[in-house]
């Protein structure tokens, strides 16, 4: 659904779920250097890749309900993404 906040207020929340992405990455970078907890590194990543896809989602003027978490996340990037990139990030949620 289209998001029906300004376009500024859809950019700061944009740069803010960017952010939280980049801390999920920063984190599974820890857990695979520090080798003791290295079961999450997986979880972090698919964390940050939601987070990026709700990023993108939020600059393109759409807002999630979350009525099915995360994947209303992904249906609605599935719906307004382009063929290309969702299929990047469709390859990378299946492995």
């Amino acid at each position: 659904m289209i998001n029906p906040n300004n376009c500024e207020s859809s950019y700061k929340k944009a740069i803010q779920k960017l952010q939280t992405a980049k801390n999920r990455t920063e984190y599974a970078d820890y857990y695979l250097s520090s080798g003791n907890i290295i079961n999450w590194v997986c979880s972090e990543m698919g964390s940050a890749l939601m987070w990026a896809m709700e990023a993108w989602l939020l600059a393109h003027g759409y807002s999630p309900d979350f009525s099915s978490g995360w994947g209303s996340v992904r249906m609605l990037f599935r719906k307004y993404a382009t063929e290309t990139l969702y299929l990047k990030i469709s390859h990378v949620l299946q492995t």
